[in-house]
This record gives C-alpha cells, structure tokens and sequence, in this order.
C-alpha cells in the first residue's frame, strides 16, 4: 500500500460535501450520480487493495498499524459524514444521495477491514457495527 492514503477520495468528498462549505441545492442530479457511481468503484478498489495489502506488508506490526489507522480514520470521517448529513435541506436529494453513497462506502470498507483483519484490530477499543457505520462502544 505504500504511502498514499487509500481514504483520499473519500475524505476530500465528506469535506466537499460538507454543506455548510457547499450549498447543497447546488449539486445537480448529474454530478449526483457521477458521485454515487464513483463511490461504488471506491468501495470495490479499497476492498480489493485491503485484501492484497497482507502480501505486500512484510512486518505484523505494520500491518496491524494501518489496520488500526484505517479504521480510525474511516470513523472519523464517517461521523463527519453523520454531522454533515444532519444539515442538509430535505430539498437537496442530490447531494444526500451523494453523501449517503460515501457513507456507506465508508461503513462497508470499514467492515470489511474489521472482519478480515480481526485479529489486527486494537482490543483496547470494542468496534461494533451499527445501521449504517462502524462506531467504537
């Protein structure tokens, strides 16, 4: 996995999609769906970088760091996300709907990580999962 940050794409879109830095009525139906179809594609890229990131990670310790890190900061945006969420006009479906469609984006990678790497997840914190997103009890 290297250096980069796999999150990037969703992390620039929960803050682009914050809708007190974007007026929400301003995203049309197209850029919607252009959002909702490239979260699909995300979700399906970090699966399948996650599930082969173990073979290119020779150090347990590594490995288990960015388990935790990517969790972390998938959290962290997902409750962004959340907040954001609360904030937006009933009137902007297109932007809920581009919203929702990173959030949950987030939450099935999130799972995805947690199950495959179970054994890696920081047992100083208890993950659990919720409608919707992974939250710590």
């Amino acid at each position: 996995m290297g250096h980069e940050y796999a999150l990037d794409w969703l992390d620039r879109m929960v803050n682009e999609l914050d809708p007190q830095r974007t007026e929400p009525k301003s995203l049309d139906e197209h850029q919607s769906r252009a959002i909702v179809d490239k979260a699909v594609k995300e979700e399906k890229r970090l699966i399948l970088l996650f599930k082969q990131f173990v073979f290119q990670e020779q150090k347990n310790r590594e490995i288990k760091n960015l388990v935790n890190q990517y969790i972390s900061a998938a959290m962290c945006l997902m409750r962004t996300a959340s907040t954001n969420l609360n904030y937006i006009p009933q009137k902007a479906d297109n932007f809920r709907l581009a919203l929702e469609s990173i959030l949950s984006c987030l939450n099935k990678v999130s799972a995805f990580i947690a199950y495959r790497y179970r054994n890696l997840v920081d047992r100083s914190r208890t993950w659990t999962l919720v409608p919707a997103r992974l939250v710590p009890l």
